[in-house]
């Protein structure tokens, strides 16, 4: 059998293994880019790397932050809400009868709704009695 050599690609060879992404950047951002870079000691495409690096880890603490932020507002307002129920359900509530409104010999007091309800079935019961 006979060796046979397989054909080169046209073009050069790929070189990185991430793909090359390109943008347009002002001459004043790539002064500012560049000025990182020597400060950092590193050349400008590591300096555009490592400001995307730190530009999207705030990203991603800063939407941590508004969900963190979005729970407790929520959980806020559960509790505020529990408390207006329990209020109305106070002010919904018979309330005890007042000292001064108890049965005093000569005075006439206020019969609660189960009271009243209590005489009726009372009364009714006697006038079937009959």
């Amino acid at each position: 059998m006979k060796n046979v050599r397989q054909k080169r690609k046209p073009g050069r060879p790929a070189t990185g293994q991430a793909p090359a992404i390109s943008m347009r950047l002002s001459t004043e951002e790539i002064w500012q880019i560049d000025g990182l870079a020597a400060e950092l000691g590193v050349d400008r495409s590591k300096a555009l790397r490592t400001l995307l690096r730190l530009g999207l880890a705030a990203h991603v603490r800063r939407a941590g932050r508004e969900k963190a932020r979005a729970r407790r507002i929520e959980a806020a307002e559960a509790a505020n809400a529990a408390i207006v129920e329990e209020a109305l359900k106070e002010a919904r509530a018979p309330k005890p009868m007042p000292a001064s409104l108890k049965r005093r010999p000569g005075h006439l007091r206020l019969l609660t709704q189960e009271e009243i309800k209590a005489a009726a079935d009372r009364a009714e019961q006697r006038s079937r009695r009959e």
